[in-house]
Order: structure tokens, then C-alpha cells, then sequence
């Protein structure tokens, strides 16, 4: 009996071994360009003056594609503002890519040749009300977090980018922190009279609020106590009062 078993798992064994099982794989590779852009992916402009892009070249597999992007150029020179160049490709198998330039256009006559560019050890932000008064300080959900704001250079004379308006609240700290996606990064003109014209207003607020410096409120650089402060607001009432500025660890 023991030998029947044996015979039949063996004959069982073997019709299992046997079984050929295909597995149909379907790969396939799709190649990109490397797109490189003369002059850097942030430039200055000077108002009122013609504008010529700086130039880019576009590699595939080696090959020069140059002449087949698409460029999408929308900089007004006569106007001052952000603006953006595209310049795209579309492959063989229908997949795009893209590549953005993005062209500050200013008064250079008018910008602050002082570089404020720092590491401030002393950030603080508060909300004001219509009557000036403190409804919120902001630095309070730190706790003993001591948040020091990057203040770096720009492209151009006076240009510089404010690492967070909000000191990092919604960055680091609430609801456990979101990341640097959700800082409200600032690109400011720095100008002659120290005060600030803010250039980015659109593009501030992670959730598309625009935002805008408060008339009336200085928002500039103070020479003498080297310090910095930004005055905003989202159209209503309060005011987001921001500061920095180096002090002397004891």
C-alpha cells in the first residue's frame, strides 16, 4: 500500500515539475532630453530694455534637439514683474517635458546695492488688528525652538528670498509640521530708500491666497539696528508684522 502511495506522489510530482507557466512581461523604455539653460533658471532684467533669453541647448541620447523645443516665452520687458520662459519636448512615445526659466524684470537704477543676505538668529512674527493691537504672536507655538530665518541673495542687485514669513509655524510645528512646501517663502526688491516692493505676491500663501505689503507700515531694512521687517496682509483688516534681526548670544 505504502508503495502505491509512493508511486502516485512521485507520478504527481512529476506532472507538477513538467508544467511550463509564462509570465508575459511587457518593458518598454521611453528616453527624455537634457535640457540645460544658459545663464541659470532664475535671471534679472532691466526694465525698458529688449529682452533676449540667455539661450538653451537640449540633449537626446546625444543628439541635439535644440531646434525642436517648444519655446513658450512670456516676458514683458517693459513692464516690471516675475515671468516665466518654457521650454518643452515631446518624445517619440508621446511624453512631454518641460523645462521652466524664470526672468525677474526691474529698475535696476532704483534697487539698494546693501547686502542683507544672513542668517537671522532672532525671527519673530505677530498679527496686528485694524487698531494696531497684538491678536496673535505666532513665535508662542514655537516654544523653545529658537527659529533662525535665511535671508539669501537674488539674482540681481538688491534681489534677495525670505525663507518664511510665518517663522516656520506652518513649515515645522503645526499639526506636526508640513514641510517646506508650506513655507511662505518670499522674493523681495530691496530698494534705494531701504523699503521692500514685494514680487512674488501671488505665489507666497501654499494655499493661493494672494498677498500683498501693508500700505502705511514700513516694511524695509533699518540700517542702524540691521534688522528686518516685513508688513502683510491677505486683504483684510490684520496685519502679519514679520522681523528679523542677529542678536548676540550670551
Amino acid at each position: 500500500m505504502k508503495k502505491a502511495v509512493y508511486i502516485c506522489l512521485a507520478f504527481l510530482a512529476a506532472l507538477t515539475s513538467c508544467q511550463k507557466i509564462d509570465h508575459a512581461v511587457n518593458q518598454s523604455v521611453t528616453y527624455y532630453p537634457a535640457i540645460t539653460l544658459a545663464g541659470g533658471s532664475t535671471v534679472a532684467h532691466q526694465v525698458g530694455t529688449p529682452w533676449r533669453d540667455p539661450g538653451v541647448t537640449a540633449l537626446l541620447q546625444g543628439t541635439d534637439i535644440t531646434s525642436q523645443l517648444i519655446i513658450d516665452d512670456q516676458v514683458d520687458a517693459s513692464t516690471s514683474g516675475i515671468y516665466t520662459v518654457t521650454y518643452s519636448y515631446t518624445n517619440s512615445d508621446g511624453f512631454e517635458s518641460n523645462t521652466v526659466r524664470t526672468v525677474v524684470v526691474y529698475d535696476v537704477a532704483n534697487a539698494s546695492d546693501v547686502d542683507i543676505a544672513d542668517n537671522y538668529n532672532k525671527a519673530t512674527c505677530v498679527t496686528v488688528n485694524a487698531a494696531g493691537s497684538v491678536v496673535r504672536d505666532w513665535n508662542s507655538f514655537l516654544g523653545s525652538f529658537n527659529y533662525t530665518e535665511k535671508i539669501t541673495a537674488g539674482p540681481g542687485t538688491g534681489l534677495f528670498y525670505i525663507q518664511d514669513l510665518l517663522v516656520g509655524f506652518y513649515e515645522y510645528f503645526y499639526n506636526g509640521g508640513y514641510g517646506s512646501a508650506y513655507a511662505y517663502k518670499a522674493f523681495v526688491l530691496l530698494n534705494k530708500d531701504n523699503t521692500f516692493s514685494l514680487l512674488n505676491g501671488d505665489d507666497i500663501d501654499p494655499w493661493g491666497d494672494p498677498i500683498d505689503l501693508r500700505e502705511g507700515v514700513f516694511s524695509g531694512y533699518d540700517p542702524q539696528t540691521k534688522s528686518v521687517t516685513i508688513a502683510w496682509h491677505y486683504g483684510g483688516a490684520s496685519t502679519y508684522i514679520t522681523k528679523y534681526a542677529n542678536e548676540e548670544e550670551e
